[in-house]
């Protein structure tokens, strides 16, 4: 299977359960889950919470807003790729 930077399901990511995501992941209290694009992570406490996105929707930690559930037609998933291989949540597989 060859690699597509727009699947984030076929990222090498460095931590892939979601209870496992550090806080030190997250942007003003929200990380992205490598689980599932559809949803993100709330932390409380130090804790993370998965969140849905609304349907249809991805979350999209780079936007200049911060990060938000964004349609995925106007997410650049290369950029948030991009940011998630610089931030050291996945291994670059480009």
């Amino acid at each position: 299977m060859t690699f597509d930077i727009t699947k984030r399901d076929m990222w090498d990511w460095v931590i892939t359960a979601p209870e496992d995501v550090p806080e030190t992941w997250a942007d003003n209290g929200y990380a992205i889950n490598p689980a599932d694009p559809g949803s993100y992570l709330f932390f409380e406490d130090g804790r993370p919470f998965v969140k849905p996105c609304p349907a249809g929707m991805v979350f999209n930690p780079i936007t200049e807003a911060g990060p938000v559930a964004d349609w995925p037609a106007d997410s650049t998933e290369a950029d948030i790729y991009a940011w998630a291989v610089a931030k050291g949540f996945v291994r670059d597989q480009r």
